[in-house]
């Protein structure tokens, strides 16, 4: 079938209707859709502005008065200039979607979501979990992108109240081959009975519910059987003959329901099934994912397709590459991972051009050796310090004893890669940096004026002073 008609191109169906017919294809009906026609069949030819997207088109958006689409010219079916795409999940704006984003999420335990490839306006196929993989908290197998369970099934019929109706039920109701149980019919119309080891597969027994069935063109069957002291009613359901001929009995327990540790109902018997697919492809996924319907894995995030064997974006072949759930910060990660090396890069390119050839060791080396010989600097450093006497302008009075020094603890040690690269980053790039700042010519600047009330000090003037022994004021000494 066509990929799209009409515009806007429409989504047909409701999300009630894609429910219903949901549950629909998993009773096995609209086997006649899987029939899909070919394009090149189709009459009449392709032509343009008919609304069809065919083989020889990139776009068509109807004719010319019906098409004010952006993106499309409607007289040749194609795109306008810089234009990507026309129409779909993964398209926005006339421009595919990044590779990464959700276009179709996970319905469900056994469905599975798909993700824009960043090279197509649809969204890949539709894909869920492989046969057999469990579900429902291990309470069931899925199946055919379902996960049937006794439960789910009879809450479909009698509504949230209602629950599967104990072992005995389906053993003795079922086993009577009529419309009240039975394991379906036989090509003659007639009931055919359920054996021991069959019953749960063939007419669903619940508990309890509403009173009438839910689904239309339905009429309840009650059994009352003894189990124990007690009387219990098996509620099931029985359809209408010739309502619904391409529908599987909704009465009957659905294909893929688990019957017995490591059993499912298949053709209305109850087989141990092995998955032997499902194990294989398990096996292949390293752990790190499960399989999807194509038995490929599909991997968790943080592990790359196919095998999920390296670190990668998670997801799968068949549904898309997955964007990572903080990916602004993965970005800012990536981005970082490029420009630090850069930064080192130019930081070792300065050097060698600042220090060719033979000089580069002393060049790396000469800040220590400077920084070593250099010594603290003689005299103050200011013409007049904010207090009005500098420390070193007070005598030998001002200076006390030294104090003991508390021992050290010994450093954590500093990682190798911060050895490395601290070092020759402070080197290479701000010891330069700094070399060629002090080459300036300092700006020419007004001296400032004493305040008002307080007399400018002259170092030169300012030799010591001392405290006198019996006033204990200091004396200035010239």
């Amino acid at each position: 079938m066509a990929a799209a008609t009409g515009r806007p191109f429409p989504r047909v169906f409701s999300a009630c209707s894609r429910r219903q017919l949901r549950a629909f294809f998993r009773k096995g009906g609209g086997a006649c859709l899987s029939n899909a026609p070919d394009s090149g069949l189709l009459v009449p030819r392709t032509r343009c502005g008919n609304g069809l997207v065919e083989d020889s088109e990139e776009c068509d958006c109807g004719a010319s008065q019906e098409c004010p689409d952006a993106c499309c010219f409607a007289h040749n079916c194609s795109l306008r200039a810089g234009a990507q795409c026309t129409h779909g999940d993964c398209c926005a704006r006339c421009l595919l979607k990044p590779a990464g984003v959700p276009c179709r999420r996970a319905v469900g335990d056994c469905d599975l979501p798909e993700f824009c490839t960043g090279a197509s306006p649809y969204c890949p196929p539709d894909i869920y979990l492989l046969d057999g993989s469990p579900c429902a908290g291990g309470r069931g197998y899925c199946w055919d992108g379902a996960c049937p369970t006794l439960e789910q099934q009879c809450q479909q019929l009698w509504g949230p109240g209602s629950s599967p109706a104990p072992e005995a039920c389906f053993q003795i109701v079922n086993s009577a081959g009529d419309a009240h149980g039975n394991c379906g019919e036989d090509s003659k119309g007639g009931f055919v009975p359920c054996a021991q080891r069959d019953a749960q597969c063939g007419k669903l027994q619940c508990l309890g519910g509403e009173q009438r069935p839910r689904p239309p063109h339905t009429v309840p069957v009650d059994s009352t059987i003894g189990l124990g002291r007690d009387e219990v009613t098996c509620r099931g359901v029985f359809v209408l003959p010739g309502v619904q001929v391409d529908v599987l009995d909704l009465g009957l327990v659905e294909p893929g329901t688990q019957c017995g540790p490591s059993m499912v109902c298949q053709d209305r018997r109850c087989g141990n099934t092995t998955f032997w697919q499902l194990e294989r492809c398990l096996a292949a996924c390293h752990g790190h994912g499960v399989c999807n319907s194509n038995q490929n894995c599909h991997c968790a995030p943080g592990w790359a397709p196919p095998f999920c064997d390296k670190r990668g974006f998670g997801g799968s072949v068949d549904s898309g590459p997955m964007q990572p759930e903080d990916h602004k910060a993965f970005l800012l990660a990536v981005m970082l991972s490029f420009v630090l090396p850069l930064l080192l890069g130019a930081g070792l390119a300065w050097c060698c051009f600042r220090c060719p050839g033979s000089r580069l060791l002393p060049c790396l080396w000469g800040l220590r050796r400077d920084a070593a010989s250099r010594g603290p600097k003689d005299g103050p450093n200011r013409d007049c310090p904010r207090s009005g006497v500098h420390t070193m302008e007070l005598g030998p009075a001002a200076i006390e004893e030294p104090q003991p020094l508390a021992p050290r603890h010994p450093e954590a040690p500093v990682p190798i890669l911060a050895q490395g690269l601290l070092p020759v980053v402070t080197i290479c790039v701000l010891h330069p940096l700094l070399q060629t700042l002090r080459t300036l010519p300092e700006p020419r600047s007004h001296p400032e004026e004493p305040l008002a009330g307080r007399p400018a000090c002259n170092p030169k003037q300012v030799k010591s002073r001392s405290r006198d022994p019996v006033t204990g004021e200091r004396e200035l000494l010239r």
